[in-house]
This record gives structure tokens, C-alpha cells and sequence, in this order.
């Protein structure tokens, strides 16, 4: 039996409810919740409400509000959200921590073992950083921006959103700073200041692939978005 227009109404007011509105997971649901309860109307000769409410009840676990230290606790979203994103963020974060690790202790070595002065070159190299800092936070921008005025959630804009943007952010503030940060007392690149445009430069590429990934999401799902 194929549900009516009506039925599929409901559902979607259900998701609606529980907040699923990030697409890449909303339709795969959406499918789901259908088949399954059509499945039990055909099996068990049930009403649409009775099979619904029976799908429901398996659904709701799956789609209870959550969070997730990694990502913040204030960034709540539906269990099956928050687990999709874990996926994608865990290895991402772990991995870029034990690069991050090695690539500063490699710069801090070779860091030290060279006897340089940089007290000439300040304004120089302030500009270039400056101007480094200045493209990340107009990408990051750029990126917030157009995935808001499509005004279609993902998994990978709800990361982008919550992680990646605030991040880059972060470098905004240190633009008055970094005048009088990026070097130490012996006027050698600052290693901390090394490692936190390194990282910078990780939540840069970071961000990058979740807008990538995004607009993929987009574009295959917009031909069921417009039937």
C-alpha cells in the first residue's frame, strides 16, 4: 500500500517536530518511516495512524534531542545528527591534533637550532600574516554566507556552523595582537604563534571540504526537494 499525500504530510510534520531538517539526513529518514510503515499496514492489516505510531516509537530514540562534548554541549540536534557528525569530525579532529604536535615540534627544533634575528623584518612580516589571517576569515565568511542564503541545512553546514566558522573567527581577535606575538624575546618566530596559524590553516582546509561537501549534498538532493 502506498501512503497518500496527506499520510507523507503527516510525516513530514513529525520530523518537522523533532527538528530534522538537515537534508542529507532528513530524506534517508523520511524513506525509512515510509517503508516501515508501510510495511505494517501491508503485514499486519493496520490503520496508517496505529502502523505510524508504531514506527514512531522506534524512530524516537534515533531522533532525541542530544549533544556531544566534541562538538559542544550548546550545539544540540537530533541523536542521529550528532552521531553523523562524530563520524566526520572525530577523525578529522584527532588527526589534525597529531599534526599539528608534529609539525610545531619539527618547527620548534629547527626553530632552535638556527641563530636568527627577525627585529628588522617585523612590519614585513606582520603584513603577510596579517594578510594570511585576513583570506581565512574571507573564506570562512564567504562560505557562511552562501550556505545561508541557499537556506538548506546539512550534517556538514551544521559543522560548518558550529565548528569551523566560530574557529576562524577566533582570528579576528588576534588580528590587534599579532603586532606583538609573533615573535619571542629573541625576536625568532614565535613557535606558539607558528602553531596557531598552523591550526588556522587546518580549520581553513577544514572548512573547505564541508562547503564542498555541502553543495554535493545540495545538488543531489534538489531534484526530491522540487518533486
Amino acid at each position: 500500500m502506498k501512503l497518500t499525500k496527506e499520510q507523507i504530510q503527516q510525516i513530514e510534520y513529525y520530523l518537522n517536530k523533532k527538528k530534522v531538517k538537515y537534508i542529507d539526513i532528513r530524506f534517508e529518514i523520511l524513506d525509512h518511516i515510509i517503508s516501515d510503515v508501510e510495511f505494517i499496514i501491508k503485514n499486519n492489516n493496520s490503520s496508517f495512524e496505529d502502523a505510524f505510531s508504531e514506527v514512531k516509537l522506534k524512530w524516537n530514540k534515533s531522533l532525541k534531542n542530544s549533544s556531544s562534548f566534541l562538538l559542544g554541549i550548546a550545539n544540540e540536534g537530533p541523536s542521529i545528527l550528532i552521531n553523523k557528525c562524530l563520524k566526520i569530525y572525530k577523525p578529522f579532529f584527532y588527526k589534525s591534533i597529531v599534526l599539528i604536535i608534529i609539525v610545531s615540534a619539527v618547527f620548534y627544533s629547527v626553530n632552535k637550532s638556527f641563530n636568527y634575528s627577525l627585529a628588522n623584518y617585523k612590519e614585513s612580516i606582520s603584513f603577510v600574516i596579517s594578510i594570511a589571517l585576513s583570506f581565512y576569515i574571507v573564506l570562512g565568511v564567504y562560505g557562511y554566507i552562501k550556505m545561508k542564503i541557499k537556506k538548506v541545512n546539512s550534517t556538514y553546514s551544521f559543522l560548518y556552523y558550529k565548528q569551523i566558522f566560530p574557529n576562524l573567527m577566533l582570528a579576528i581577535f588576534q588580528l590587534p595582537l599579532i603586532h606583538v606575538d609573533y615573535l619571542n624575546k629573541e625576536n625568532e618566530l614565535s613557535s606558539f604563534m607558528f602553531a596557531m596559524l598552523f591550526l588556522l590553516f587546518i580549520i581553513t582546509l577544514a572548512g573547505s571540504y564541508l562547503y564542498k561537501k555541502h553543495l554535493k549534498v545540495v545538488s543531489q538532493y534538489k531534484p526530491i526537494q522540487i518533486k
